[in-house]
């Protein structure tokens, strides 16, 4: 999807930061802005959609401490609009993207960290307006390397 981080400057995390990014979806410019609502440097971290293509957007970054490593969890929760075509979309295409998206970003953790991780997500559906996507990479994923 090409995702680029347009914000410049001080990106330190913290609650407060704002990111801008622009990627193409389905050809289309977009944009997306984030902030980070929660922090705590060696466990968590929250990012919410300020604009974004969802009305609901929080994406929760978890960080635990394994025997081999650093287990990440994600638990994105989400809303699309549009009701009925929404859900529509979910199904098409939205979902799948959003499991390409976090599939992508594991594979990149582990090339960086040089783990072995694996991806293990729950079935996903759209059930109302709020999706949530659970998703937890296996404890080899990461070798204290670096920490968030």
């Amino acid at each position: 999807m090409g995702f680029e981080v347009l914000t410049a400057g001080d990106l330190t995390m913290r609650v407060g930061l704002e990111i801008d990014y622009r990627f193409r979806w389905l050809g289309l410019p977009m944009r997306w802005r984030t902030l980070i609502t929660e922090y705590d440097r060696l466990h968590h971290f929250v990012d919410e959609g300020m604009r974004s293509p969802y009305p609901l957007w929080r994406h929760r970054h978890e960080f635990f401490d394994v025997p081999g490593g650093t287990e990440v969890r994600d638990t994105v929760q989400y809303a699309l609009p549009l009701g009925v075509l929404g859900r529509m979309a979910h199904e098409v295409s939205v979902r799948h993207q959003l499991t390409g998206i976090f599939t992508h970003r594991q594979a990149t953790l582990n090339e960086y960290w040089g783990g072995a991780s694996k991806i293990e997500w729950p079935v996903i559906r759209a059930l109302g307006p709020t999706v949530s996507l659970p998703g937890t990479a296996s404890p080899e994923a990461h070798r204290h390397a670096s920490r968030p």
